[in-house]
């Protein structure tokens, strides 16, 4: 049985797993060559300041950005906003594993 090709245009879901096994060139994510250069300038910032390979950000920054994109009325300032979602998973990430267990005030411990 083989199944039958459709014409109707991909979900999200769909989008964002052919960019993550690179059947959709990241051309397609952006617009013209200004909005691609303002989000490979973003990546190349997040990258130094969080200290995490190119590879690994890109692969992060576009998935959120396809998700945002798909959202977004208004597509000017998603480089922002995708720098502002990866560095609130990436603090909280950091914290999770950081995080020590809270120990009532009350208790003294003994040393």
């Amino acid at each position: 049985m083989t199944k039958r090709k459709h014409s109707y245009p991909p979900t999200p879901i769909e989008d964002q797993t052919a960019i993550m096994k690179n059947k959709i060139s990241t051309q397609s994510l952006y617009l013209d060559e200004t909005e691609r250069k303002r989000h490979e300038s973003a990546i190349s910032q997040l990258c130094e300041e969080l200290s995490i390979r190119r590879s690994a950000m890109e692969g992060i920054y576009e998935e959120i950005l396809l998700e945002l994109k798909s959202k977004a009325h208004i597509q000017d300032f998603l480089y922002i906003f995708v720098d502002r979602t990866i560095r609130t998973r990436y603090r909280q990430s950091n914290n999770a594993v950081h995080r020590r267990p809270l120990r009532p005030l009350s208790i003294k411990q003994s040393e």
